[in-house]
């Protein structure tokens, strides 16, 4: 049986309706959901009027613990990365066995079940590199010796030490920041291999959160934990941006191959700042197919299920 886990608040219920419904739909066979949800109580019936349309799912809804976050949810980080977000620096303790972790602000559009199934080879977890972030250091760091990169190259050379610092607080060298970084939106754990390897949990410590430029902050605690535990996945599978071509000039051939290769047929579409950017309800001709995939699948929903998922957008904007 495939197992999916999810962690919201109730800004992010009409994300997961989304990312639930789209992959239920790929799913061929049994499925487990379990939703975590986070902060104030709110209404989470359309959860499960969605999962009775599809009749091999089952789906669990638990409340999430947050006391041991309380230190944390005073921070300046808390108001941009709620309780929520943090779920899979629990997500060990709190479901057995093997389960794919998704961020709500996801769109699936392959067989999850498939990646499910991946073997980790003795690995902790499976997950994404980054490869925004890995571009952007290749670019802040280029050793190309055309003209338009000694330029570029220039122009970048005060964050350098920024980079560089950030990197160090985390344990990483820069080149492991651009070879290792991974994504925590898509995340196969093995859970009781984590638990034997850490069973004083030491995953759940939130000192570190928030060094790196620019991150998430429960993206720097898992990738300081799990560096060297980790089997990358394909590319496909989390997908957060589309790419210029610009960009070929600072990656190596393989490595931007597969960046084209995920960028063109993605089978995760990861989402960022989804409530400022209004994706929900962009017109087709400012969208671009990414918009318009996830403008479709609202609609789709709509009309099979009777839940106007953009109306619960508009709610929460």
């Amino acid at each position: 049986m495939t197992h999916i886990v999810y962690g919201i608040d109730d800004k992010y219920l009409p994300c997961l309706i989304v990312s639930m419904f789209t992959a239920l739909k790929r799913i061929d066979g049994p499925t487990l959901v379990t939703v975590f949800t986070a902060g104030p109580e709110f209404d989470t019936s359309h959860i499960h009027v969605l999962a009775g349309h599809f009749p091999e799912a089952v789906v669990e809804i638990r409340r999430f613990d947050s006391s041991p976050l309380a230190e944390y949810e005073k921070s300046e980080l808390a108001a941009r990365f709620p309780a929520a977000s943090m779920l899979p620096l629990f997500l060990p303790w709190l479901v057995d066995g093997k389960c794919l972790f998704l961020d709500a602000d996801t769109l699936i559009l392959d067989d999850v079940a498939q990646l499910f199934q991946t073997e980790l080879n003795g690995s902790l977890i499976g997950a994404c590199r980054v490869y925004p972030a890995a571009l952007t250091i290749q670019k802040v760091f280029c050793a190309d010796p055309s003209i338009l990169a000694i330029l570029l190259r220039s122009r970048y050379r005060r964050k350098r030490e920024e980079y560089r610092t950030s990197a160090e607080l985390m344990g990483f060298t820069i080149q492991e920041m651009a070879s290792k970084y991974f994504c925590s939106g898509v995340i196969l754990f093995d859970t009781r291999a984590i638990r034997s390897a850490d069973p004083d949990c030491n995953i759940v410590s939130m000192d570190g959160a928030g060094r790196h430029w620019g991150q998430m902050a429960d993206m720097d605690l898992l990738n300081k934990y799990f560096k060297d535990r980790v089997h990358y996945l394909d590319l496909k599978w989390d997908v957060p941006k589309d790419i210029s071509s610009f960009n070929r000039i600072y990656a190596s051939s393989d490595f931007w191959q597969e960046i084209s290769m995920a960028t063109k047929n993605p089978s995760i579409l990861h989402f960022s700042s989804i409530f400022r950017r209004k994706s929900w309800n962009r017109p087709w001709y400012r969208s671009r197919l990414r918009y318009r995939l996830y403008r479709k699948a609202c609609q789709e929903i709509c009309a099979q299920t009777g839940i106007d998922v953009q109306e619960m957008f508009e709610m929460r904007v």
